[in-house]
C-alpha cells in the first residue's frame, strides 16, 4: 500500500508583483490589452514544480536531493498541507507529521512547555498524549534548563531540537522533514537521525529533504531528485547521488558536493578543495580494474597556520556499508602549512583488492582529534573485473574485499 501517491503535482508561482499596491478596476482593465500582447514582469509565471509523480509505499524511508530552488520545499509544503497545488493532486494515507521551517508553529512569547502543548495539539495530538510524552519529549530536545523561558529567546539550534522532538513523538505514521536538522549539532543530528531509523523500523514512512549525501545515502532505501521543478530521478540513492554529482560538477567547472556536504564550522581553519582517485599510471580515473593498485589524493589550504593535519581516506561500498578508513597518522605522516598555503597527501593502496562494483571516498582533515573538514561522498568510483588467471573476483555476495590469507592444515 502507498502512504503517499503524488500525480502530476504543480505549483504556479507568480513573481515580479509588487506586494501591498493596490489598483483599481479601472486601471486594471487599461493594462488588460498590453498584457495580452507580452508576459510583462507583473505577469511571470513561475512553475516551482512541473508535473511530479510518484509513490512512496508504507514504511519506506525516501530522501530529496537537488540544487535550491529546484522545489524540494514546495513538495513538501504541498504534501503537509500547508499550500495548495496549482494542478494535480498528492493523497496522504495516515497521520501525517511535519518538520519544514525553524519554529513552524511556535509561538515566541510562550515558552517552551507551553510551545509543547501548543505545537502538539496543531500536530493533532490529545492533551493527554501529550502529558503522557511530555517527558520524553523534554529529555529528547535536550532543553530543560529553558523549559519555561519564551522561545523567543531560544536558539536556531534550540528552536529546531525542541520542534523535532514534539514532532517525532507524534508517533505519525508519516514523517516529512526538511534540511532543519543540519542546524542542529552533531550530537542531536546523530539521535535524531537515531529517532527516525527507529521511526523507519516501526514500519512508519518517512520523506527527508537534505543536501547532506550521507545522510540520504545511509538513512534512505531510495532517492528522488528534482531539478527545476520537475522529478529528474528515482532510484536508489546511490545512482541517483551519482547522476546529480555528475551533472552538477559539468554545469559549475567544481565538485558540488564539496559545498553542500559540510556543515557546522567545518572548513574553517583548513578546507579541503580536492580529492581525487588516480590509476596505477598516476592519472586521475573513475574506473579501476580490480586488483589494480590506486592512489587517492586530497588537496588542502589553510586558512591560518596549522600544526601536524591528517587524512583520512574512507571508501564506502554502494551500499553505505564503510569499506576501510586508513588515516595518515597511523603511518605517522603529517602536513603543516602556513596561512594561505596549499599542500596534498597522497594515499596509495596496493593491497587492497575491492570486488567490482561502485565505491565512495569520504575525504576529512583533522589536527590530532579536532576535525578541520570532511566531505561526505565526494568522488566515486567503479571497480571493473579483470581476467585473472589464478585470482578471478569472487562473486559480489562474498563481500566487497577479497583477501588472500596463509592457510595451513592441521590435524
Amino acid at each position: 500500500m502507498h502512504a503517499l501517491t503524488v500525480k502530476n503535482l504543480s505549483k504556479q508561482y507568480r513573481i515580479g508583483t509588487k506586494r501591498g499596491h493596490y489598483t483599481t478596476l479601472r486601471e486594471e482593465l487599461s493594462r488588460l490589452p498590453s498584457r495580452i500582447k507580452r508576459n510583462t514582469p507583473s505577469e511571470r509565471a513561475f512553475w516551482a514544480l512541473d508535473n511530479v509523480s510518484f509513490n512512496v509505499a508504507t514504511g519506506e524511508s525516501v530522501g530529496v536531493i537537488g540544487r535550491n530552488g529546484a522545489g524540494k520545499s514546495t513538495l513538501l509544503k504541498i504534501l503537509s498541507r500547508i499550500t495548495e497545488p496549482t494542478k494535480g493532486n498528492a493523497r496522504i494515507r495516515g497521520r501525517l507529521a511535519s518538520l519544514l521551517e525553524v519554529g513552524t508553529g511556535f509561538h515566541p512569547e510562550l515558552s517552551g512547555r507551553e510551545n509543547i502543548y501548543f505545537n502538539g495539539s496543531l500536530l493533532g495530538m490529545s492533551r493527554a498524549e501529550i502529558n503522557a510524552k511530555f517527558n520524553d519529549i523534554v529529555d529528547f530536545s535536550g532543553v530543560a534548563k529553558m523549559l519555561d523561558t519564551p522561545v523567543k529567546h531560544y536558539s536556531s539550534g534550540m528552536h529546531v531540537r525542541l520542534a523535532f522532538s514534539v514532532a517525532a513523538h507524534v508517533d505519525p505514521e508519516i514523517l516529512i522533514i526538511d534540511e532543519v536538522l543540519s542546524v542542529g549539532d552533531s550530537e542531536f543530528q546523530k539521535r535524531s537521525l537515531g529517532k527516525m531509523k527507529h521511526i523507519a523500523r516501526d514500519g512508519r514512512t518517512v520523506l527527508f529533504v537534505s543536501h547532506n549525501m550521507s545522510l540520504i545515502q545511509s538513512f534512505c532505501s531510495r532517492a528522488l531528485w528534482l531539478e527545476g521543478g520537475a522529478l529528474k530521478a528515482d532510484d536508489t540513492p546511490s545512482k541517483v547521488i551519482a547522476a546529480y554529482s555528475k551533472q552538477t560538477s559539468r554545469n559549475n567547472n567544481a565538485p558540488p558536493i564539496f559545498e553542500m556536504s559540510r556543515t557546522g564550522e567545518l572548513g574553517t581553519v583548513a578546507r579541503l578543495f580536492e580529492c581525487t582517485v588516480l590509476g596505477d599510471d598516476g592519472n586521475p580515473t573513475d574506473q579501476l580494474l580490480y586488483g589494480e593498485p590506486f592512489s587517492i589524493r586530497f588537496g588542502m589550504q589553510a586558512n591560518q597556520a596549522c600544526g601536524d593535519m591528517d587524512a583520512v581516506a574512507r571508501i564506502d561500498a554502494s551500499d553505505g556499508q564503510t569499506v576501510t578508513s586508513p588515516t595518515s597518522n597511523e603511518s605517522q605522516i603529517h602536513l603543516r602549512l602556513e596561512k594561505k598555503e596549499r599542500g596534498t597527501l597522497t594515499a596509495s593502496f596496493a593491497d587492497l583488492t575491492l570486488a567490482p562494483g561502485q565505491y565512495w571516498v569520504s575525504p576529512s582533515i583533522r589536527d590530532g582529534h579536532t576535525g578541520l573538514d570532511e566531505v561526505t561522498y565526494a568522488v566515486q568510483f567503479e571497480v571493473l573485473e579483470a581476467a585473472y588467471k589464478d585470482t578471478p573476483p569472487h562473486p559480489k555476495t562474498w563481500g566487497h574485499v577479497q583477501t588472500y590469507p596463509s592457510w595451513r592444515v592441521g590435524i
